[in-house]
């Protein structure tokens, strides 16, 4: 059995929140970051972590249906 990962669960916490979108600013930015990412949070497939994460992860964090 393969472990379940979350798309946009950038840090790994098992939940998408403002933190998983602000490390992907910081990577888009080139800001230096403490963390170990989690590559399997991949929005699109395309390898990266970039837009597509974050509008993602804004998305998710701001629904209400959760």
């Amino acid at each position: 059995m393969q472990p379940k990962f979350l798309l946009g669960d950038i840090d790994g916490s098992n939940q998408v929140d403002l933190n998983d979108a602000i490390l992907v600013l910081k990577i888009m930015g080139n800001i230096e970051i403490f963390y170990n990412l989690n590559m399997n949070a991949d929005v699109n497939g395309d390898g990266q972590i970039g837009k597509a994460e974050v509008i993602y992860i804004l998305m998710e964090t701001g629904r209400f249906d959760k």
